[in-house]
């Protein structure tokens, strides 16, 4: 660890919290529309759609959307998804109890090589596991609203939340919030797990390799380090994620709660390349929210300080 690292205990919570959700909000602005995107590309089963509807790429889908559907559009779940960013700071404070706690196991007389990273990955695990209760419901209400179609398959406007909790809750009960539950911590456990672990130790290493002059310095080494991280966690976690969002979307006779049979029908009948859908568009969503995700974060851990 950093000498300059500002540690839990030395954090005046109420600025952290108050921070840190304002700075997480900024960064849901820009980074929403690609998660939209994102859902639409993964969704897509050409064979089903008309030419307007059908995306060829993440380009192409936002030209399409904004053309026919509004610039809205990329909008869609937006307001239900800023309730997730009380699942990114309870991740964040599990993550930072958690390493604190692992730390401690380390003494002068057991010192083991790579602690801090095996600390850093098995942290993000477990903060992705307990951040899940928040964030999975909020993520399926999200992408319902993203999804919403008319009877000719044409995307409609976004229903209102109220709407879909009651549909939720009618057809499937409090299970319907957790559909994918399994699925989902099957990606983000990984992907936290990989981000964070890689996360500290680009930053070590671009430390090392080309010592801070300054906080400007110091803001840039941790933005390269986010976002290193993020194209790595996203390229090793992306075929998890397209096979989530197929359980979390499914319905009716198509519906399946084994990711299994999933993932072999999605290979069998779009091959396995399906399973890279919509990663251009994650990647660009991890790549930007990485780097204002850490550079925030780091920012708000330093004006927290007691």
């Amino acid at each position: 660890m950093q000498t300059d690292e500002v540690s839990w205990q030395d954090i005046d919570k109420v600025r952290y919290y108050s921070f840190g959700y304002a700075a997480f909000l900024l960064i849901r602005i820009p980074t929403h529309p690609f998660w939209v995107v994102k859902t639409r590309l993964q969704m897509q089963a050409s064979h089903r759609l008309n030419a307007d509807l059908v995306y060829d790429g993440t380009f192409d889908a936002f030209k399409k959307m904004s053309r026919h559907e509004g610039i809205r559009s990329l909008f869609k779940g937006f307001g239900v998804g800023c309730v997730g960013i009380l699942a990114m700071q309870l991740d964040n404070t599990v993550l930072e109890v958690s390493r604190h706690e692992l730390m401690r196991l380390q003494t002068d007389s057991l010192v083991l090589s790579g602690f801090d990273f095996l600390c850093n990955s098995a942290a993000g695990a477990l903060a992705a596991l307990v951040s899940h209760t928040v964030s999975v419901p909020v993520e399926v209400l999200a992408q319902k609203q993203m999804m919403s179609r008319r009877k000719d398959g044409s995307y409609s406007a976004t229903p209102p939340l109220m709407r879909v909790v009651k549909e939720t809750w009618r057809k499937e009960g409090w299970r319907g919030f957790y559909r994918g539950f399994g699925a989902s911590l099957l990606v983000h456990a990984p992907y936290n797990s990989v981000w964070w672990a890689a996360y500290i130790h680009f930053k070590s290493q671009l430390a090392q390799r080309m010592p801070a002059q300054g906080k400007g310095w110091r803001m840039a080494q941790e933005a390269t380090a986010g976002g290193l991280a993020g194209v790595l966690a996203v390229y090793l976690t992306n075929p998890f994620d397209v096979v989530k969002t197929r359980m979390q979307l499914s319905e009716g006779q198509h519906r399946s709660s084994d990711f299994l049979s999933i993932l072999r029908k999605l290979v069998r009948t779009e091959g396995l390349t399906s399973l890279l859908k919509g990663v251009e568009a994650r990647a660009l969503v991890s790549v930007q929210s990485s780097i204002m995700f850490v550079t925030a974060y780091e920012l708000v851990k330093r004006m927290s300080k007691k």
